[in-house]
């Protein structure tokens, strides 16, 4: 499942939730004041991965390219 971030309107917390993709609207009570009042919000998606350019691996081995032989 999914993680999604809301944000609570009252008090300004911001938390995450794993909840299905159908029920990400409803939108949980905040766990610090406990208000209905909360919104989903917007979080950087996750990068996995090596250190490369858009997350590509970088260990390709002693030769420095993918290549492994003649």
């Amino acid at each position: 499942m999914p993680m999604y971030v809301y944000a609570c309107q009252a008090c300004g917390q911001r938390f995450e939730e794993m909840k299905r993709m159908a029920e990400r609207r409803d939108a949980p009570p905040c766990p610090a004041c406990k208000s209905q009042d909360t919104e989903l919000g917007l979080s950087a998606p996750a990068v996995f991965g090596g250190t490369g350019a858009g997350g590509a691996p970088t260990n390709y081995g002693s030769s420095g390219n993918c290549f492994s032989g003649g």
